[in-house]
């Protein structure tokens, strides 16, 4: 007889969530993959067959810097009990002597002395579950279902160690641990006893003199001194995301000035927004090579009349119901659960090399985290919508027809944040969009998208709606309406719109026949005041006349799908609000 292993590693969001800088989120990702493929080689090592994710051969087949879920399924011809807890034992144990090796080696290579409860905040953080259970291979689905089951009660009641945490300074990203680091010279109140200084010849990308960071959040930010392969070291920054796209626009023999890390890019936009600053760069007062380095780019933008702006975008996105799928998929007559579960696993590890390789590159924005039915990138906001679409199009095309007629659909969260907007902010909101989105079900059906755009002064606007309208991509209409602003259109007939509806709309507003007559006849006009396409030396007036309304009719189109596919009409409106921002952030830094 055999046996069944379903086994789960976290915490998730301490691991991916608890991060002030871009690199803190992507070791916290990278660190948790990597321990799963910990957890998953020494499975193999004691003999398990890996169900999901694929195999690692298969993994390094499709990309070798795929991410790895935190929880895999593999089978054992063993139905012993205690064999069966020795093996997961071990495996635990693996994971467990791994991730204290890798605390130990970096302050090795740091030169930095162990603090006290260092090792014991390491050992304490990690969060195991996995149960086993024997079965006969005709009963694997049944067995599966089980244990899906099982899993999701226990993992609703958190296991708890007894750790009590002494009084005195908390790490300054998590908030939760004791401070065991702080920079030399800047010893703070309040640390405990036994945490330790880091001297200043450690450069100050592991810890500056501001932060006090406890064991994980130290492991997280010096993780470049234990991967080699694969890891990058200079994972881009909020600011570098926001201006990828202006980087672009660069002339090719100047591309060099841009690589990853050679100078903070948050310096060009102090260099447009402080005049003294420009003026003291200029008269050679500051002779940083890092600020030298800076102007010259921003030189290079002031002189190519390039415009760039200081928002950008953190996309989630998670399969919809693939709990359900993995455990009912209504499989068609003759087909395996098992032989399922494989081909389903390694499509979606294909899909999320895809990801990293094809989609989100170059100057469109960086992979986070792609485990296949779940995904965290930052993007520039120059290509969100086609990057959403593109992602949404892929994701639904994976092939399962073999097996059942069901389709592969998912909920996206996005926070458009400023630059400068606290990382972990962005986080929360998009987190929040996803949950959003995935509330705006029809009929059962999920596969929707929630925007929040979190303006510097403070105001936020937030839209959900469902990805496909009218045989049209949502994501394709907002783009389109955006391209339209600036070109055909000013932006003023969405203020106009917003001051005529805002007055009538009541808490109940969903089919009110007033607002909707009011929108029908008063849309048409509006976009008729803001035209501004201009006629053309060689074109008849009736020419002029029939593309003037032309790209009227076209649009009024458009946005009256979205006016009756919205959910309520603030929810449109937010809408509109958002794509006039996002025609409006391209301009927010230009040239006179």
């Amino acid at each position: 007889m055999q046996s069944l292993l379903l086994f789960t590693l976290g915490p998730v969001q301490s691991f991916i969530s608890a991060a002030r800088k871009t690199q803190d989120l992507y070791a916290g990702s990278y660190l948790l993959s990597y321990l799963s493929r910990t957890a998953i080689d020494k499975a193999k090592y004691l003999g398990g067959e890996i169900v999901f994710p694929c195999s690692r051969e298969e993994q390094n087949n499709n990309s070798k810097d795929n991410s790895v879920p935190n929880k895999f399924l593999a089978i054992y011809n063993n139905s012993e009990k205690d064999k069966l807890m020795q093996i997961g034992q071990d495996i635990e144990q693996a994971v467990r002597d791994e991730f204290l090796n890798m605390g130990k080696v970096i302050l090795q290579n740091l030169g930095v002395p162990e603090p006290r409860y260092y090792e014991k905040q390491l050992k304490n953080h990690l969060e195991f579950y996995w149960f086993f259970k024997p079965f006969e291979i005709t009963e694997y689905a049944k067995v599966y279902k089980s244990l899906s089951t099982i899993m999701g009660t226990v993992k609703n009641v958190r296991k708890f160690e007894q750790m009590a945490e002494l009084p005195g300074l908390k790490c300054s990203i998590d908030g939760e641990h004791n401070a065991l680091f702080w920079r030399i010279g800047n010893k703070p109140k309040n640390i405990i006893k036994g945490a330790v200084s880091v001297s200043e010849r450690i450069p100050n990308k592991y810890i500056d003199k501001k932060e006090r960071l406890g064991a994980l959040a130290f492991v997280k930010r010096c993780a470049d001194q234990y991967f080699q392969d694969n890891y990058i070291r200079n994972f881009p920054s909020t600011a570098r995301i926001a201006l990828l796209d202006a980087f672009d626009q660069l002339p090719q023999e100047k591309k060099g000035l841009i690589e990853p890390g050679l100078f903070n890019e948050e310096l060009i936009f102090d260099l447009y927004n402080n005049k003294e600053f420009c003026k003291s760069i200029k008269n050679n007062i500051i002779e940083d090579e890092e600020l030298k380095r800076a102007q010259e780019v921003y030189k290079l933008f002031k002189k190519n009349k390039i415009q760039f702006s200081p928002y950008y975008a953190v996309l989630l996105f998670d399969g919809d119901s693939m709990g359900k799928l993995y455990a009912n998929p209504n499989l068609k007559k003759g087909s395996s659960l098992l032989e399922f579960h494989k081909t389903l696993s390694n499509s979606l590890i294909n899909f999320a090399g895809e990801l990293k390789n094809e989609v989100l590159v170059g100057n469109k924005g960086i992979v986070v985290y792609a485990g296949g039915e779940d995904f965290l990138g930052l993007v520039n906001l120059r290509n969100l919508f086609n990057i959403m679409s593109e992602l949404r199009v892929r994701f639904g095309n994976i092939d399962l027809s073999k097996y059942t007629e069901q389709k592969l659909t998912f909920s996206a969260g996005v926070a458009i944040a400023h630059y400068r907007t606290p990382l972990a902010e962005a986080l929360k909101w998009a987190h929040k969009m996803i949950d959003e989105a995935k509330d705006h079900s029809v009929n059962g059906e999920k596969d929707a998208f929630s925007i929040a755009v979190l303006k510097h002064s403070g105001e936020i606007n937030k839209t959900v709606f469902k990805w496909e309208i009218d045989e049209f991509w949502t994501t394709d209409i907002f783009q389109e309406v955006i391209e339209n602003l600036g070109t055909n259109f000013s932006s003023n007939f969405i203020k106009n719109l917003n001051l005529e509806l805002s007055r009538l709309i009541d808490k109940d507003d969903k089919g009110n026949i007033t607002i909707n007559r009011v929108f029908q006849v008063e849309l048409p006009r509006l976009l008729y005041k803001s035209l501004i396409i201009s006629k053309q030396k060689s074109e008849s007036l009736k020419d002029f006349d029939e593309r003037k309304a032309k790209a009227i009719s076209n649009l009024q189109k458009k946005i009256t799908s979205l006016y009756f596919r919205s959910n309520n009409k603030k929810n449109f409106l937010d809408a509109l609000n958002i794509m006039a921002f996002m025609e409006r952030m391209g301009e927010m830094f230009t040239w006179q």
